[in-house]
Order: structure tokens, then sequence, then C-alpha cells
């Protein structure tokens, strides 16, 4: 969404809140007239609620001095704690006054067009911010050596990255200005500039948002403190391996962690919930609103989120319950809970830290603020369950993830009724591999088919290490023939790359075998008729891919 697109929308939001809000003032001055009729806990305590909401949808969308009216009501009314006030006590007369004041606000707003604080989009986010896709991604090679530039510009367009390369700085320079980079790959010694040229070189590319990595053949505490002061993303020291220097750069772009986050977000308030949805979807975010929190559990069911972000006062069910009863799954007991207030204290903060959630954001906060906030508890919260559900090896999902993963995916294809296609690869004469060349050899080619098999399929399939050499992938909505010739494709791009042991070079290729769920009933079926594909591709000599 762009930011024109953004602030129409922000518009449309606020003309329907003014347009609203007679009657809903109408409602709010009925309740505080029940209530000085009848001083009760019950009526005082609908008044109070009422006007909170109105406090937090007029400050979200920028009305803040009606917002500060409301919320001068809201606070006097909770001060009176017995409810044994009389309407004539002086307590009671300052609360009139502020009601008065309150509708005061209200006239000139709705008769004098007042502007509301400004609210905007501003488009200096990280990358990280965005969603990236290895197609996307610009890359330059910087060394001075051609044929070595070269060949690793070949090398990493092979594993799907748009890959450039310049002989020195002043051309990086250009080429940079030209097609902004991603990411950089500056080789330490060059003979036409000094190291110290190339890591200011680095620190402004890291300070352009763009990520700078060291290619050094020194190793040392100079050149390493030299690299800290540029802020460089990563140090690579020379001679490195081609699948391990693609894991750095899918590291250094978050590759693995940024996919659409997801954010299931409740609110009761429909406006409020619209705006932090067109907020956050500004920035790539799949936003999912739910407004009434009863139903939370049926909306899980097909909506797998990275994070909640909970109105934390609701009428049925408040934040602080709807998140006790998240952190009794245990699927979601790593998830991020973070509430939307505007009752934004140190009493409502220690609450929410004691039932296990993050953090307390207040619903007026700007929308830059509010991404880079969310964006943090995003990542923290992805790199917290991505070490727990990946095989320590390959960066893939371990077994237990890949099956969890394969049997959603299973089950959200039937009831969409689409097709989810699962494929088993086998590494071929692996075990001669490991016979030959050691097994810290065969480590790098599991490596390496684990990097290249993450390069070459979208974000939302699965991939894991189904056991020793075998892995598991899982394309949902997608057909046979496609993902045949997808891993076709992968499989060439396998068998032409070197790896390297020691002094020795060598191939590997694999064989695959997949299957379609609308062949076959249940996952076990469907992982028996891809395993069955398999091993036809073995008998057919290897180094083939068979459908079942």
């Amino acid at each position: 969404m762009s930011n024109q697109n953004f602030e129409a929308k922000l518009k449309e939001l606020r003309e329907l809140f003014t347009s609203t809000l007679p009657d809903k003032m109408a409602e709010v001055l009925s309740l505080w007239e029940n209530t000085l009729e009848d001083w009760t806990e019950a009526n005082c305590k609908k008044c109070i609620f009422e006007l909170h909401s109105l406090k937090g949808s007029s400050g979200t969308l920028g009305f803040k001095e009606i917002s500060a009216a409301f919320s001068d009501c809201e606070s006097k009314l909770k001060a009176i704690h017995d409810f044994s006030q009389s309407p004539e006590s002086e307590l009671v007369f300052q609360l009139k006054q502020a009601f008065d004041r309150l509708v005061v606000a209200q006239e000139k707003l709705l008769s004098t067009n007042q502007q509301p604080s400004k609210v905007s989009l501003r488009q200096n986010l990280e990358p990280s911010s965005k969603i990236l896709k290895p197609s996307d991604i610009q890359v330059l090679v910087v060394d001075y050596e051609r044929s070595s530039g070269e060949l690793l510009k070949k090398l990493l367009s092979e594993f799907g990255f748009n890959t450039s390369y310049a002989k020195n700085l002043t051309q990086a320079k250009q080429l940079h200005a030209e097609t902004k980079m991603h990411i950089v790959l500056l080789d330490l010694v060059m003979p036409d500039c000094t190291v110290d040229e190339i890591f200011s070189f680095a620190k402004d590319l890291e300070k352009q948002n763009t990520r700078a990595v060291i290619l050094s053949g020194q190793d040392n505490f100079d050149v390493r403190l030299g690299a800290i002061h540029a802020n460089v993303s990563d140090f690579i020291v020379k001679p490195y391996q081609i699948t391990n220097l693609v894991a750095k750069i899918r590291s250094a772009l978050l590759l693995d962690l940024v996919r659409p986050f997801k954010v299931f977000l409740v609110d009761d308030q429909e406006s409020v919930a619209s705006y932090f949805q067109s907020t956050l979807q500004a920035y790539d975010m799949d936003v999912k609103v739910l407004l009434d929190p009863t139903k939370i559990l049926e909306s899980l069911k097909e909506y797998d989120p990275d994070i909640f972000l909970f109105d934390l006062f609701m009428p049925e069910v408040n934040g602080i319950e709807l998140a006790k009863i998240i952190r009794l799954m245990e699927k979601y007991d790593s998830i991020p809970i973070v509430f939307l207030t505007s009752e934004n204290t140190i009493e409502t903060k220690l609450e929410v830290l004691e039932v296990g959630c993050d953090d307390v954001l207040p619903k007026n906060i700007s929308p830059d603020v509010l991404v880079k906030q969310v964006s943090s508890r995003l990542k923290r919260g992805h790199e917290l369950r991505y070490l727990n559900s990946r095989d320590s090896l390959t960066g893939l999902l371990n077994h237990g993830q890949i099956m969890d993963a394969a049997s959603s995916a299973l089950q959200l294809g039937i009831r969409r009724r689409t097709p989810t296609i699962f494929a088993m690869i086998d590494l071929d004469y692996f075990k001669a591999v490991n016979d030959t060349h050691g097994h810290a050899a065969g480590d790098k080619v599991l490596m390496g088919l684990g990097q290249l098999l993450l390069q070459h399929v979208r974000q939302t399939d699965y991939i894991g290490r189904y056991g020793g050499e075998e892995f598991l992938l899982v394309f949902p909505d997608s057909e046979l023939e496609v993902i045949k010739q997808k891993l076709d494709h992968i499989r060439e791009i396998l068998s032409s790359l070197m790896f390297k042991h020691g002094n020795k070079e060598f191939n590997v290729t694999y064989s695959a075998g997949i299957a379609s769920s609308e062949d076959y009933e249940s996952l076990a079926d469907i992982l028996i008729a891809a395993d069955s594909a398999l091993y036809r591709a073995k008998e057919k000599g290897r180094n083939n891919v068979q459908i079942k």
C-alpha cells in the first residue's frame, strides 16, 4: 500500500468516525445520566467502558483534543471507587464539568472541521520490513580478480540471486547508484584502494540499509575490528564454500525469517482494527482481523499467526483473559502477544508481563513506530522458533516440524479444495561420499542441498530433513507437473555444482518421488506413495524425478 492509498484509507476512517460520533456521544451521555440517577458499579462500568473505547478510537485516528476529553472523563469516573458518592459531591461535580468539556470538544470537532494530527507512513524502514524473495535480491560481487569475481557471480546466479560484478570501488558505487543492491560482497584486498576505503564504503552501504559482507584472505584482530567499526553484516574468511556463503547471505537478509508476517489482530472496534490493519499491510504484513474475541479458536484453525495484537479492553472477553487462553495452547506458547490500549500505565505493563505477554503499545502510536515495534517482536519470536524447529546441520525444518507442517498443509488444502504436492528427495550414493571423502564432506553436501532447495521454492512451501540424506518437501496449492519441472531444474543445478573437500572435488545428484493429495486420503498414504515413486527413480538409474 502506497502512502497515498494509506492516507485515503485513513481519511475514510476519520470521516466514518466523525459521522458516527453524534450517535456514540448520545449513548455515552445517556449512560452518564443513568449513572447519575442510579449510582451503581454496573452503570459506572458501562460508562467507563464506552469512554475508554472512544478515547482509544479517537486517539488512534489522530483526534487528540476529543481523545483527551474522553480520557479526562474516564479517569475521573474511575477515581470514584466506592460508588457511594451523592450527585452533589465535589468529585461528581468535577466529573460533570469534565462531561461538559467533552460536549464542547465534540461540538468543536464537528462544527469547525477540526483537522486531526498528521499521521503518515514513512518509507525509511529497513528492508527486513519488506518481503524479499531470492529472485528479487540484487547481489554485487566486488573483486579485483575478474576470474574469481565472475565465477562467484555465476555460482550465486545458479542459486537464484540477481548478481552483478564490479572490478573496483568506482564501478561498485556506479552500479549501486543505478540499481540499489540488497547485499554487496567486498573483497578486502584490492590494489587500487586501501582497506580503510573499503571499510568506509561498507559503512556507507550499511547506512543505506544495504548489507555489506567482507570476503577476506586476512584474518587478524585489526581487520576484524575494522569490520566491526564499519558495522558490516558479516566477515567471511577465504577460502569458503559457496553453500556456506549462500547461507550467510540468507542470514544477512533474514530470508529464512522474513516471509509474509502473519498478524492476528483482535479488537472489537472496527474503525481501530481497520486502521491498524491498513498500517501493517502497508509494510507487507498479512493481517487477520477478528472483531469478536470469542471466535478466536475457530479462526485459528485456518490462520497460523506469527504475532497476536490484542485490544486490552473488550466487553465480553478482555485482552488479558484472551492471552491466558492462548498461553494454555502449546502451539502458541512462544508466539509474541502485544496489547494495544489507550491506558499505557506501568501497572498495565506489569499485569501484561505477569501473564507471559510481551508489551503494551499505545493506540495513538505513529505508524512507523508501530511497524518497528511489531517487526522487532516478530523477528525475535521467529528467531527463537527457528532455532527450536530447525535441523542443526542444514537449517531446514527437523523431522517433527516438517511432519507437523505436512499435516497442517494437507488439512488446509482439503478445506480449501486445493491440491498439495509432497516430494521425497534422496541423495544418490551418499554413503560413497562419506566413505570416500569423509563425513565432513557429507555434511557439506547436506548443507549445500538444503541451501539450494531453500533458494528455489516459494516462501509458502515447506522443506525438512526427513532423516539422514532424505528430505521431505511440501508444496501447497500446486500441480504435479509444475513441481516435477521445479525438482528437475534443482536437480540439474545440483549436479553441476562442484563440492570441494581437502584437495578433492566431486559432484552429487539426487533422486526424487512426488505424489498429490488429490490421489490419496491420508498423509501416511501420500508419503508412502512419494517414497514408492522415489524408489522407482532409484531403479531407473538415479538422478531423476518420478511421479506416483
